[in-house]
């Protein structure tokens, strides 16, 4: 461990500091002077300098002075215990408490954001539908127009935090398939370029060929956008560079600085470094907490980066950040690799189709116990040329369809509802009518909300909704029945 054979001349005290590493060393300083000039006896763990012992090494040295007959302090003597295997047990349990910390956390937010995104989002409905229809009935050169755009950007800003609130607190529902690494992060560039100043050069190297990985590729291009612009952000005066690398490694069973433990096998590694101001040492341990940020109030959210981690865990990666203050900082993040892509991917794109003409004398039915959210939607619809018939419980709209002579074309009921859930109302309607068309509105949606809507046939609106995705909804129902 010391570099020593048995039976050689022990170490001047200079030699010995440098057997440590520095914070060690100064340790050790400390309480030898102290025992040479007091008298005291000391314990302490010291690590050793890799550069003599190769793997990390730790030591409890033990000292005391040495007195003559006389007691006058003539020297000191002492012992150095190996402890390296407890050493690095005692780290290995810190990472898995800091891995359980942060899984309580996530935990956490996850449930306060479920609690309180039924009500978020039926506010969210109320002010965006009816800001739209405001902007909608007024003419253009008023005014009052320039009133509204920012609340509805306020507004599509504050649908977004809930989104990203929602990704904590459940099971992630992805979407995913083999993409070619390289294609969907030189994609998500594209994207960028437009909105990073000419000022910040950005150099790419794409290096993993045709390598594809299993993936959302949305929630790809949402963390290459997220760490590229937090790169840009960090560059004091808009001025700098950031750089941009891929490649493919082969690891072997290994624990990440995060605590993940990652199996042996081929990953794509994607490297983002800017030369921005830096994070400091004693925050890069909460970069990726939610809410946690260094930017000034009103600059930031702090859930990129908590987004970013979740996203690459999510994706059976991990993700690592290095920083030093004036210098700059690099994210790297590993995907395993699951095949050779043939074909380059592009970003999932819908194309557009026409909009079917509004059925004639088509009569919907509307659910909701929000009384507010209920006559936005009916006025939405009945502008839209609509038959509107609202209710604002479930029983009172089963009463109503057991009726067989009340005709209905299209059911829409919210998910959350006091009396029953807008999947047990469904559920009972199709005892009923087993073909009636229904969709089902909703803040928060599960995967296993989504499972249930699939099984029942039943379309999912996603709040807050626009007036245009409302009637899109509306119109393929009709088209079902």
């Amino acid at each position: 461990m010391y570099g020593k054979t048995p039976g050689s001349a022990p170490p001047t005290y200079e030699e010995d500091q440098r057997n440590y590493t520095t914070e060690s060393a100064a340790l050790l300083s400390r309480k030898v002077i102290e025992a040479l000039r007091e008298g005291k006896s000391y314990e302490v763990e010291l690590e050793l300098n890799q550069k003599l012992s190769g793997p990390a090494r730790w030591v409890s040295a033990r000292g005391e002075a040495v007195r003559d007959a006389s007691g006058k302090i003539i020297g000191l003597r002492g012992t150095a215990q190996d402890i390296t295997d407890r050493k690095l047990a005692e780290i290995k349990r810190n990472v898995l408490e800091t891995q359980l910390l942060q899984a309580q956390k996530m935990k956490a937010i996850g449930t306060l954001a479920g609690g309180i995104a039924h009500d978020f989002n039926n506010i969210l409905c109320i002010i965006m539908a009816n800001t739209a229809m405001l902007d909608a009935a007024l003419d253009e050169g008023q005014k009052a127009k320039q009133y509204l755009h920012p609340i509805i950007k306020a507004g599509e800003r504050a649908s977004d935090l809930i989104k990203h609130l929602l990704a904590f607190g459940s099971p992630k529902d992805l979407k995913k398939t083999v993409v070619n690494f390289d294609s969907s992060i030189d994609n998500s560039l594209k994207l960028l370029r437009a909105t990073i100043p000419s000022s910040v050069a950005i150099n790419v190297r794409l290096g993993t060929g045709k390598a594809g990985i299993l993936a959302d590729e949305t929630q790809i291009h949402q963390v290459v956008m997220n760490l590229v612009t937090n790169a840009w952000q960090a560059i004091p005066k808009g001025t700098g560079t950031i750089d941009i690398f891929t490649d493919v490694i082969e690891t072997g069973s290994e624990t990440t600085p995060t605590g993940e433990t990652l199996p042996p096998e081929r990953y794509a590694r994607l490297q983002i470094h800017d030369n921005g101001h830096g994070i400091p040492k004693e925050m890069i341990g909460r970069v990726f907490e939610p809410f946690f940020t260094t930017k000034g109030v009103g600059e930031g959210t702090g859930l990129g980066l908590a987004v970013v981690h979740g996203v690459t865990l999510n994706h059976g990666g991990s993700i690592a950040v290095e920083s030093e203050v004036g210098v700059g900082t690099t994210f790297k993040l590993l995907f395993p690799i699951l095949s050779e892509a043939t074909s380059s991917s592009e970003p999932h794109q819908k194309s557009a189709s026409p909009t079917p003409a509004i059925k004639t004398g088509a009569r919907l039915f509307v659910v909701d116990d929000e009384v507010d959210l209920l006559a936005l939607i009916q006025e939405c619809l009945s502008n839209l040329g609509y038959t509107i018939v609202v209710f604002n419980s479930p029983e009172s709209a089963l009463s109503v369809l057991r009726n067989m002579d009340e005709r209905c074309d299209l059911l829409i009921t919210d998910l959350s509802m006091p009396e029953m859930t807008g999947l047990q109302l469904i559920e009972e309607v199709r005892k009923l009518r087993p073909s009636l068309p229904a969709i089902m509105v909703t803040g928060n949606a599960t995967p296993q909300t989504r499972l249930s809507t699939e099984r029942l046939g039943v379309q999912l609106l996603p709040k807050p909704w626009r007036i245009s995705s409302l009637n899109g909804a509306v119109q393929n129902g009709l088209k079902l029945s």
